[in-house]
């Protein structure tokens, strides 16, 4: 198998990790899913109920079939997104585009989706900040009595990952 050090330094084909798998690769997974939703998951190496929670959520965020299998696909979103999280210094608005991007939507995602916010559509992460990006960007920013400009910054990013992972604590 596949060592999950080359899954993070890659988005070479490894073998997929599902519920019941343990080891060096479910750690390294762990860690990932605890850098997006902040520190709940005990690092213990096992792929248990936790885990695989966390695994849907993530994949419900990014868009991708949630199976809790964490495939090529998988591993690609969380090798993409998870560097971003602390770390969001750029400034995205209207015609953005890139990974930073993406990072935005996945977060929305994650924040809204599994609230029974009836109006809400998932973003596509397809990387591009346009008209829809915008509106959630704006939505969440009137939630938090934040500037409504449409504009994702370093403070936006702040509140929008300390909601979210707050969230993610209380689940």
């Amino acid at each position: 198998m596949a060592s999950a050090t080359s899954a993070t330094q890659s988005t070479l084909l490894v073998s997929p990790l599902t519920s019941g798998n343990s080891g060096a690769d479910v750690r390294d997974l762990q860690i990932k899913l605890n850098q997006f939703y902040g520190p709940v998951l005990q690092v213990d190496g096992i792929f248990g109920p936790e885990t695989t929670t966390l695994v849907w959520a993530f994949q419900s965020a990014c868009q991708l079939a949630p199976n809790g299998i964490v495939g090529e696909k998988t591993w690609s979103y969380l090798n993409e997104l998870t560097p971003y999280v602390g770390l969001f210094t750029v400034q995205l608005s209207i015609g953005s585009a890139g990974s930073a991007v993406k990072y935005l939507q996945a977060r929305l995602n994650s924040y809204f989706t599994p609230q029974p916010t009836q109006d809400y559509q998932p973003l596509s992460l397809d990387g591009v900040f346009g008209q829809k990006t915008e509106t959630e960007v704006k939505r969440f920013q009137a939630m938090f009595s934040l500037p409504v400009d449409g504009i994702a910054d370093a403070d936006l990013m702040y509140y929008l990952e300390l909601a979210d992972m707050s969230k993610n604590h209380h689940e």
